[in-house]
């Protein structure tokens, strides 16, 4: 299972929104918008490195029960997307 850090908790940014929250990450100049339950695993980060499963676990209860299932799956895939590009980075286990 992998586990996740945030590279640089320092330089982000956050904002909420109604239907969505926006980051902006200083080192590379992008903001982007996700979904609340990507968000909060994100923010979780913030907190300390943590596993996809657990941060899957954190945010199940916001997503639709039909997206469960693929939910930690998806998760890597979103987490995977930022270490490229510089966002988080993944711990060796």
């Amino acid at each position: 299972m992998k586990r996740w850090r945030l590279r640089d908790p320092a330089s982000i940014r956050w904002r909420a929104w109604d239907d969505g929250w926006v980051f902006f990450h200083s080192p590379s100049g992008d903001t982007h918008l996700i979904e609340r339950p990507a968000a909060e695993a994100l923010v979780a980060l913030r907190d300390g490195p943590s596993a996809t499963d657990a941060l899957a676990r954190l945010v199940e209860a916001q997503v639709a029960p039909e997206e469960r299932q693929d939910l930690e799956t998806a998760l890597d895939a979103f987490l995977t997307r930022l270490a490229e590009l510089g966002v988080v980075e993944a711990l060796s286990p």
